[in-house]
């Protein structure tokens, strides 16, 4: 239902009273007209007005006030319409209100004498709590009498919630109308609305509303009634134009809950104590839809106890946590009026049995009001059958566990230049994930990464790739993958390796969540998780873009029978050597080991001098992951190690791009070193191992290997674990070329 549409039914009950017909001057008998109804207030002077005011929709002289005595006073009073239930009337009379008495308080009466032989038939009015009031008002009730010449034909009870109601009495041949409520309700303002009289019988003043025949939004399509307005809490988005993010979504419509810990859950007997918004339907649904979730970056460990009312009846109690995924509720509120949604910090019971209570900050979104049960949340993002990325096009983390801050730690494509670095490739959609570690704690503090997905049941596959980040430790880790907090795979994962692609079956999960262990280590592993896509059935391709790291990788494609020079043609984009360290490695990246047709840039191995390889050489081993009192040791000898990402290997690695067949290339120590010793490398083609050979100083290698389909080649000196000594000595790699027969 539109705004426009929902105007025009108050404009029709404002016409229904005859709101618009006339003016603030009284009306003689001969302007009467059987049709239209006239206020009370505007044809007769009252008899009493009794803790009672009268806000007049004219500005003028009114029998506007009050007297503790009764006696009623003309005033000049500006005109004000009061709202109840989100919606204006006019001439209302305000009663039962310490705010206006001094004690003793007094009984509210309001008294009209009608003239003998007048011609009304019906009396009509509205009764409801003035929505201004309500936040002073909500546990109290009333009671109003209705009395015609001293009889008394009616009493009415109310709460503040209620939705407003219409009355209308026979007052043919009656000439007092007395409307009547005990003084000892204390606290509210209750109104009377529209207090008119009416030359036909029977006359209403009810309005009438269609029933809606198809999901509608809420908020567009209802009266706000009341909010608890303290600290602008409730939040209502759309009125203060902020947005909220539940489970990576961001929110521009809906209500923020963050009540304080009071230390107090809902009670039945004091029913409207909560943080609350409530809202006038107009009795147009017979179903509320609404979706409740934890705000993402709020407080850990939050949880709220919701209370969902309608016209004073409760109807649903919904507890949640900070830890569940953003979930769905339908509560039956069958053409009910006034729908109220109040928070209250959730009571749980600790281990010694006394009551605790969490509070948090939770959102309230897409609400809808339907007629029907089943109907899905509208508006919510239709997921077709297909292929997605997932951080772009589907959810962002909810829940983010990291060593880098969350803007740091997702990458959304929002530039091809601005992206991850993994085997010599840019990537620019994905993430990347740290395990926390705080070494200056006495138990050495470690926290796995984690992030944690809504996927909101529609997904079957879930591709991605994982590699190290390029220039970080070479420090191998664990990454555990869990739908719906099952753990449904473990995967290991290598430093050395280039990234790899993974496939997991979600089964259709809510949740779906990254977990990397790490470790208690100043060297724990840096990865990256790019490429992310989920698919609804078939796994298809999804396009996402890469970009070579500088000169650092192939070109795009070569000639067939071409040869290229690893060192001048492609260049390692990632390397660790020790050389230049007599005694210790160090996290410093020596791209000066590319020796290149210089005079002051060669290096001497199997007794000829080149000007084209590199030269790795592993460090002394230091170990920095011991227990508290081993980091302690080291602080005393030198703290200056401590912050250096200590290795023992060394390496180089390159992008082939999958493009070459054949590798050769030579391998010696530097002339001058000391003979005989042995060291072992590794050639590594992607995650497979394509050689391991043992190599001895002083004896030239010659390797000829088979690199089809490799993109991400590694070189690896291993250090061995036989004494210090022979760990140290540097050894050249040279002759190396690529081809692509």
């Amino acid at each position: 239902m539109k705004k426009t549409a929902f105007i025009s039914l108050i404009l029709v009950s404002f016409a229904l009273t005859g709101c618009s017909m006339f003016g603030g001057a009284s009306v003689s008998e001969e302007e009467k007209d059987p049709n239209i109804g006239h206020y009370l207030e505007e044809l007769y002077e009252p008899t009493k007005i009794q803790a009672a005011r009268l806000y007049p929709r004219t500005t003028g002289e009114h029998w506007s006030w009050y007297s503790a005595g009764g006696e009623a006073r003309k005033t000049y009073t500006y005109a004000e319409d009061v709202d109840m239930g989100g919606v204006p009337f006019h001439n209302v009379y305000g009663f039962n209100s310490d705010t206006f008495l001094t004690t003793p308080q007094y009984d509210t009466e309001i008294i009209y004498e009608l003239p003998e032989g007048h011609a009304w038939k019906s009396l009509c009015f509205a009764v409801g709590a003035g929505d201004r009031w309500l936040y002073n008002c909500l546990d109290e009730k009333i009671a109003l009498s209705v009395h015609l010449d001293g009889r008394q034909v009616a009493e009415e009870y109310f709460n503040p919630l209620m939705p407003v109601r219409y009355f209308s009495y026979d007052v043919s041949g009656v000439k007092q109308i007395k409307l009547y409520s005990s003084k000892r309700f204390d606290a509210a303002i209750y109104c009377i609305g529209n207090l008119t009289v009416w030359e036909d019988a029977n006359h209403s003043i009810a309005p009438t509303y269609n029933k809606a025949t198809q999901a509608e939004d809420f908020f567009e399509n209802t009266k706000k009634v009341y909010r608890y307005n303290y600290s602008e809490n409730p939040a209502i988005l759309q009125e203060l134009e902020k947005t909220a993010t539940i489970d990576g979504t961001v929110y521009g419509k809906g209500v923020i809950f963050s009540p304080s810990n009071w230390n107090k859950d809902f009670d039945p007997a004091e029913p409207y104590k909560g943080n609350m918004v409530a809202y006038n339907t107009f009795g147009r649904y017979k179903y509320v839809h609404f979706q409740i979730g934890h705000a993402d970056k709020s407080s850990a460990n939050g949880a709220l106890h919701f209370v969902v009312m309608c016209d004073g009846k409760v109807l649903k109690h919904i507890h949640v946590k900070d830890d569940d995924l953003i979930s769905t509720y339908c509560v039956d509120i069958d053409y009910g009026h006034i729908v109220s949604i109040q928070a209250y910090p959730d009571r749980q019971v600790d281990e010694n049995q006394k009551d605790v209570f969490r509070t948090g900050t939770f959102g309230l979104v897409n609400v809808y009001g339907s007629p029907s049960e089943t109907c899905p949340i509208p508006g919510a993002r239709k997921v077709y059958d297909g292929s997605y990325k997932l951080l772009s096009e589907v959810s962002k983390p909810f829940n983010f566990v990291n060593d880098f801050k969350y803007d740091e730690s997702l990458f959304l494509a929002e530039s091809q230049y601005y992206g991850f670095q993994m085997g010599g490739e840019l990537y620019n959609e994905g993430m990347v994930l740290r395990s926390i570690f705080n070494p200056t704690t006495s138990t050495w503090e470690q926290v796995p990464a984690r992030a944690d997905f809504n996927m909101g049941g529609y997904f079957k596959y879930l591709t991605f790739k994982a590699g190290r980040h390029d220039r970080s430790s070479l420090s191998n880790d664990l990454l555990r993958l869990y739908c719906d907090d099952q753990l449904v795979q473990t995967i290991e994962l290598r430093s050395i390796a280039g990234p790899q692609s993974y496939r997991i079956d979600l089964n259709k999960c809510s949740k779906f969540t990254f977990e990397l262990e790490g470790k208690a280590s100043t060297t724990r592993g840096t990865y990256g998780f790019f490429d992310i896509a989920v698919h609804t059935d078939a796994v298809k391709e999804v396009a996402f873009y890469h970009i070579a790291n500088g000169t650092f990788a192939a070109k795009s494609e070569y000639p067939a029978n071409t040869t290229v020079q690893l060192m001048k043609d492609i260049r390692p984009y990632d390397s660790l050597s020790a050389l230049g360290f007599e005694d210790m490695a160090s996290n410093e990246r020596n791209f000066s080991y590319e020796y290149l047709s210089s005079e002051d840039r060669t290096f001497n191995a199997g007794g000829a001098t080149h000007d084209m390889g590199f030269i790795l050489k592993t460090g002394k081993y230091v170990d920095i992951d011991g227990d508290g009192s081993s980091f302690a040791a080291m602080i005393f000898i030198n703290a200056f190690f401590l912050l250096q990402d200590v290795k023992t290997s060394s390496f180089a690695a390159f992008n082939m791009g999958g493009q070459f067949t054949n590798l050769q290339f030579d391998v010696c120590s530097l002339d001058g070193e000391e003979a005989g010793n042995v060291k072992k490398i590794h050639i590594i083609g992607d995650s497979d191992t394509l050689l391991t050979r043992n190599i001895v100083s002083g004896s030239p290698t010659h390797f000829d290997l088979n690199i089809k389909d490799v993109k991400n080649l590694v070189f690896f000196l291993e250090y061995g674990e036989d004494g210090v000594t022979d760990s140290m000595i540097p050894f050249a790699f040279y002759n190396l070329t690529a081809t692509n027969y």
